[in-house]
């Protein structure tokens, strides 16, 4: 009985430590760079950076309308000075809050992929309209408070072991013309690349956001820019991404992850000589990754868009045909930061996402669901539905993790 005793005791010691490892958040981010462990992410989207269709709510119940109020910084002229403060406050406290982050390790999530705006980081100084920029961009009267929350954020990832990807969604001028830039015109008017000072502004925001988190411990990396558009932007937005490279290195030194996107219209795949031959391990370039974002339900697709099968089919066979194609001509990782169910019925929701995730699979780097609230868009477009409704199987996410007060508490 004795010796059987000191077996135990021994296992448990041999588990705790396993255990540890897997969830120490420092180790677990290790992982990921090296691709030892795949990213397993979802996006929080519209947290910070305000899309009306996922929140339709806060339209309605303020009075605006969707088509003619067509981002935050529209948003925020709707309500007005007098409310929004209020508003926003309220939407930041309770639209991802620590019992998401608990919820998400429990379930092998490994990281966090969080679009911000260039307006966020400069709180410091009362918000961007009172802070002493280096160039002159417009708007800049963004509401001021996202940045505590961006804070608390990254205390919530270190203890329940998530890595943190920050992504540049909405920079100065707009890189797209979507409403996820938040752009000023309706219809939103891409001008991000037509002025200088807008990529000069981008540089030194991300650069400060690099400062700011620079050791912090959850972080993961930088995604530079979200989905820029123009075949004749594609100058700028390299020009960018170098000089964004080397601000943020200066700030950050255990090489973070570095995520480029290529253009998402028109739609590029990564495969093009101008992204095959960029920065490149070759060149000196460290933990650059390739982020493309596979949606089949925004239309272009060899198929009916009310065929189910033709979206499991497409998933299946050209989405791995489409990665495969570029691991042979392109050095760099790649990895799937924006994906989906959309689409599909919730009847076909389990066989459209196994379909993806096991071509996504091929995809060094890992990939992350847009997005993890619960339904907005519609159950396809939940990562939260995906687990609770079994579309994901548990051998498909990373380690499970408790956090860091419930592993020590197993562990006395």
């Amino acid at each position: 009985m004795k010796r059987q005793l000191i077996c135990f005791v021994a296992l448990l010691a041999v588990c705790s430590v396993v255990c540890q490892n897997d969830c120490n958040i420092v180790q677990r981010i290790q992982d990921i760079k090296s691709h030892r462990t795949p990213l397993r992410a979802v996006n929080l989207g519209s947290w910070f950076v305000l899309e009306g269709w996922m929140v339709p709510n806060l339209w309605s119940q303020n009075g605006c309308s969707q088509d003619q109020v067509q981002g935050q910084y529209q948003f925020e002229r709707c309500v007005g000075q007098g409310r929004i403060q209020q508003v926003l406050q309220q939407h930041w406290s309770t639209f991802i809050t620590e019992a998401d982050f608990q919820k998400m390790a429990a379930n092998g999530v490994n990281g966090v992929r969080v679009p911000i705006g260039w307006w966020s980081i400069y709180d410091t100084y009362g918000g961007a309209n009172k802070a002493p920029l280096n160039y002159y961009v417009t708007p800049k009267n963004y509401t001021v408070g996202s940045l505590a929350y961006i804070d608390r954020m990254f205390q919530w990832a270190q203890k329940y072991s998530i890595a943190i990807l920050l992504d540049m969604h909405a920079a100065p001028g707009c890189q797209n013309n979507e409403q996820d830039c938040s752009g000023e015109n309706t219809p939103v008017v891409q001008y991000w690349d037509k002025y200088p000072a807008n990529q000069d502004e981008t540089v030194d925001s991300i650069g400060l956001y690099a400062q700011r988190y620079a050791n912090h411990t959850a972080l993961l990396g930088f995604c530079l820019l979200n989905e820029p558009m123009e075949l004749t932007a594609i100058p700028a937005i390299q020009s960018y991404y170098k000089r964004a490279y080397t601000r943020i290195r200066s700030y950050v030194k255990n090489n973070p992850v570095i995520v480029i996107n290529p253009l998402i219209g028109p739609f590029q795949y990564g495969t093009e000589p101008e992204w095959v031959n960029f920065m490149n391990p070759s060149q000196g370039y460290i933990n650059v990754w390739t982020d493309l974002h596979y949606y089949e339900c925004f239309g272009g697709m060899p198929f009916n868009k009310n065929d189910n099968q033709g979206y499991v089919n497409y998933a299946q066979y050209d989405r791995a045909a489409q990665i495969k194609q570029y691991n042979v001509v392109n050095p760099k990782p790649m990895v799937i930061l924006e994906w989906s169910a959309c689409g599909v019925t919730d009847d076909w929701g389990r066989r459209y996402t196994q379909a993806q995730i096991n071509s996504y699979a091929l995809a060094t780097a890992g990939w992350s669901f847009w997005a993890w609230p619960n339904p907005w868009g519609g159950n396809t477009w939940s990562f939260q539905t995906a687990l609770n409704e079994g579309w994901v199987d548990s051998n498909q996410m990373a380690q499970k993790c408790y956090g860091q007060e419930q592993d020590q508490a197993l562990l006395a």
